[in-house]
């Protein structure tokens, strides 16, 4: 089983900068690909798996913000999952950076029917103040 068949989410292209911090250490990279659940980070120094990790995707002039895990590191980079979005604005920035990415519209319609399922990664960050 390949790692996108155990996927929730749809990964979709981006190409965006990240910034990656664990700790007082931060560093930068370029996200492959990015789904409600995970993103591939290329960078030439990941941190090793199972590092927490505290994440800035800029896109235009938003930024996302989450915190995540190194789930795998590579010599290319690292697959991180996230774990949860700083806000809801984050959460409707990364579904609209999804949708928009998606390549086709068959891939566009698959990843909405997942948000729509799924209600994002585990449930929208408004609904942990209530």
């Amino acid at each position: 089983m390949s790692h996108q068949d155990a996927r929730s989410f749809t990964r979709v292209p981006t190409g965006l900068p990240i910034h990656v911090a664990c700790g007082t250490e931060s560093r930068a990279g370029t996200c492959r690909d990015i789904s409600m659940a995970g993103l591939f980070c290329l960078m030439a120094e990941p941190f090793p798996a199972g590092s927490r990790l505290s994440l800035a995707i800029p896109v235009g002039e938003f930024r996302i913000r989450a915190a995540g895990v190194v789930i795998r590191a590579t010599a290319e980079g690292m697959a991180i999952e996230i774990t949860d979005l700083a806000d809801p604005e984050s959460y409707q920035h990364l579904q609209h950076l999804i949708m928009f990415n998606s390549p086709t519209n068959e891939t566009a319609d698959k990843v909405e029917d997942e948000i729509t399922r799924h209600f994002g990664i585990r449930r929208s960050p408004s609904d942990r103040l209530t």
